[in-house]
């Protein structure tokens, strides 16, 4: 799941301007641009193992809120992350009962109910960042498409069966910040990730960004007195930043393929339709240059939890058409195309 890396860095000074607040029983710390901006939209930052008790986390969410995101950091561990001085030489701090206790498994949940206080609140499009550890769950809820947009940061617990997958079931658009030496996500890795997802593969959207005389955590807790890691972690913000302002601030009115620039989209409500009253009918339809495109979906009113509402966000080339604000993303909105 991790690396020697992980669990070292450097805690950086500074005093954090956002607040902690609870969303849906969790702690959460916000961070808000002081200006204009839109309340539909968020990024999720998800830490590494440290957590936003580490200064360096909250201070870089701040640096985000910066730049006109909002930004919301939960806490993945219940209010045990691993300490700050276990960044201190000669720290005995126990690293294996720690991972058995805070494996993804039992960090998602409490994602999940932070996205879910962000929906009831009118967040209609939610990007994510995860650095080391968070980068796990960035991937795993993009296979869900719980997220809009994704990135990941010196990412961890990565397979190469992870990039695979994100090719072919994911559809955020996803920025990769990696670094020279990093064995959490060696070059291996990361060749394989331009193999499948790069030159255009990944039609939603790819780039990585590769950092030279830096290792595994340099975006968070890099000693700043080295020009090359300095370089690394403000050239990854800057990716970052533009990579929501790209991609995050995108109209979720779903396009279909066109002629000269010509198409219409018609997403209807939900009706009563079939033989059981509990099961409801959306039709999708989209006229562009391959004709008219017709889809029905239907939809089980006892497994999505009193939410009406579907919208209908993309179709990508392979025939996957993605369904926003429904708990059962997962297990009815991939649907084959006729």
């Amino acid at each position: 799941m991790s690396c020697a890396q992980c669990f070292e860095g450097v805690k950086h000074e500074g005093t954090p301007t956002g607040t902690i607040t609870t969303l849906s029983t969790i702690p959460t710390y916000v961070a808000t641009p002081t200006g204009a901006y839109a309340k539909d939209k968020v990024v999720l930052y998800l830490t590494d193992v440290f957590g936003l008790q580490l200064v360096n986390n909250r201070l870089l969410a701040d640096s985000f809120a910066a730049n006109g995101l909002r930004i919301v950091l939960p806490d993945m561990f219940d209010g045990e992350p691993i300490p700050a001085d276990a960044l201190e030489p000669g720290s005995t701090f126990d690293l294996v009962a720690w991972r058995v206790r805070h494996g993804p498994e039992t960090a998602r949940p409490r994602v999940d109910k932070v996205i879910e206080a962000l929906r009831a609140e009118g967040v209609t499009r939610i990007g994510a960042v995860g650095f080391c550890y968070g980068a796990r769950l960035v991937f795993d809820l993009a296979f869900d498409h719980a997220i809009d947009v994704a990135v990941g940061t010196h990412p961890s617990g990565l397979e190469l069966a992870d990039l695979d997958r994100y090719a072919s079931e994911a559809i955020a658009p996803l920025l990769l910040n990696t670094s020279e030496v990093d064995s959490a996500f060696p070059a291996e890795k990361q060749a394989h990730a331009d193999a499948v997802l790069g030159g255009g593969k990944f039609k939603p959207g790819y780039e990585r960004t590769y950092w030279e005389g830096c290792k595994h955590g340099f975006a968070v807790r890099g000693d700043l007195s080295n020009p090359k890691i300095k370089e690394g972690k403000e050239g990854s913000f800057k990716a970052t930043v533009e990579w929501f302002g790209k991609h995050l601030a995108v109209n979720s009115t779903p396009t279909s393929p066109s002629v000269n620039g010509r198409s219409s989209v018609r997403s209807s409500r939900l009706r009563r339709s079939g033989p059981s009253p509990s099961r409801y009918q959306v039709t999708w339809e989209a006229n562009g240059g391959v004709g008219l495109l017709k889809l029905h979906l239907l939809v089980d009113c006892a497994r999505w939890d009193q939410q009406r509402d579907l919208e209908v966000l993309h179709v990508v080339p392979k025939g996957v058409v993605v369904i926003e604000r429904t708990k059962l993303a997962k297990d009815v909105a991939r649907g084959a195309l006729p």
